[in-house]
């Protein structure tokens, strides 16, 4: 099928074209079920976010506004690496080591929120206290350091391959 020379396997011209096809349409399903995933927490979050800004009192200061708006930046982040992923075709190992980091984490962060919101949901919406402790707070201690973590893995992980791995063409043989 292919032969081996110097560490490079060579692949004929159409298995190499459908290996690599397969690849990027795997890519695209990832990225898209990621996108599903953000999107179905971004949706319930921004209706209770949009309660807590309608009621009095709230949003007297920018402080307040941060503190309501804060359970909306994950799935936005998350909404972000799945444009950056599905939008950007050649990139840096390192870039694309960042955005597959970002996307990772945050996809992982919108797993447990999705979790949280499909059980309490309700009590989310109507108490204060919930709200705080269910989406404000993960997203100060969960999503933003899993973020920051995930980017400089991804970082490194590029960096690594950057160093190590030289760009070698694959040229195809029959």
């Amino acid at each position: 099928m292919g032969r081996i020379e110097s560490d490079v396997i060579l692949l004929p011209n159409n298995l190499l074209k459908r290996t690599l096809r397969s690849k990027r349409m795997t890519r695209k399903v990832i990225v898209f079920a990621g996108a599903i995933l953000a999107t179905s927490v971004l949706v319930p979050t921004a209706i209770i976010t949009h309660g807590y800004i309608v009621r009095p009192g709230q949003g007297e200061s920018l402080s307040d506004w941060l503190q309501v708006l804060l359970p909306v930046g994950p799935p936005l982040v998350a909404l972000l690496s799945v444009l950056i992923l599905w939008r950007s075709r050649k990139r840096q190992p390192i870039g694309k080591g960042i955005a597959w980091g970002l996307f990772v984490a945050s996809t992982a962060y919108m797993l447990f929120q999705l979790l949280t919101l499909s059980r309490y949901y309700v009590q989310i919406s109507q108490d204060g206290t919930a709200y705080w402790g269910m989406l404000q707070l993960p997203a100060i201690w969960i999503a933003l350091p899993l973020d920051i973590i995930a980017i400089g893995i991804g970082a490194l992980i590029g960096w690594i391959v950057k160093r190590k791995l030289p760009t070698r063409s694959v040229e195809a043989t029959l």
